[in-house]
């Protein structure tokens, strides 16, 4: 061993010597194991300040503790029932792209669009680029890029695309007495569903469905369904950001 270091009175040049080492190891209830290039080995302690090994212990503790709570913090819990859906009632503003299916005995038409959402400016829908509604006050301002016009239709007119609104289902939890819940769990992922009757007289749009992922708390899709339990309208929804602050001009033609 390096005897003139590790027999020195100075702790500096104690703990100089046993890091030019080849190799050391602290074990808490010994002391240092040092080996040394020329294969000498032994334990070493005196040198150790006063009660050096029980702060070695404490720190790896507090090590340990903060990287537990870290690790615990990083893992999103997944939301109860009831905090899903107190979650989506607070919601004031979104967007999201979302793609509109709807099924009927001969074939499956798809619309894709942006929708935005503020509680205090009204709606939103870019339907591809040839046409926007804006939706506010009762009534459906209309862009038609096509025809390069502005009209202004009664909300009445719109029987489909407001549905894309996640809004219209939180309204319907309100006022809905046979709301219904439940969850289900597909190839470990965990969704709430939540069933709604659609209060129109429309027998092909009898109840909805809304599945919501509760780890991300947002709205994956809605299944609408006719008074014989077919699905015929899917809203499929993608990149959904929750109370964004979002710009005045988009609420205005």
């Amino acid at each position: 061993m390096r005897s003139t270091f590790l027999s020195a009175t100075s702790p500096f040049n104690y703990w100089l010597g046993i890091l030019d080492c080849t190799f050391y190891h602290i074990i808490p209830s010994r002391g240092i194991f040092i080996i040394d290039s020329d294969g000498s080995c032994g334990f070493h302690q005196s040198m150790l300040p006063e009660g050096f090994m029980k702060s070695v212990k404490r720190i790896l503790l507090i090590v340990l503790a903060v990287f537990s709570m870290a690790a615990v913090g990083c893992v999103r819990r997944e939301k109860s029932d009831k905090e899903v859906v107190d979650y989506f009632k607070t919601i004031h503003s979104y967007s999201c792209q979302a793609r509109i299916t709807i099924s009927n005995s001969r074939q499956d038409i798809n619309y894709d669009c942006n929708v935005f959402y503020d509680s205090s400016k009204g709606g939103r829908i870019e339907l591809g680029q040839d046409r926007v509604f804006l939706y506010k006050d009762n009534i459906i301002e209309v862009k038609d890029n096509v025809s390069n016009r502005i009209y202004t239709v009664d909300e009445s007119f719109d029987d489909l695309f407001y549905l894309t609104f996640i809004n219209e289902y939180i309204k319907l939890m309100y006022v809905n007495e046979d709301t219904k819940y439940f969850i289900e769990e597909t190839n470990g992922q965990r969704h709430q569903l939540i069933e709604l009757t659609i209060p129109d007289n429309n027998r092909n749009m009898a109840k909805a469905v809304l599945y919501v992922d509760t780890k991300a708390l947002v709205p994956e899709k809605i299944l609408i369904y006719d008074n014989k339990g077919k699905e015929r309208i899917r809203f499929t929804y993608l990149n959904f950001t929750a109370d964004e602050e979002l710009d005045d001009k988009l609420f205005s033609f």
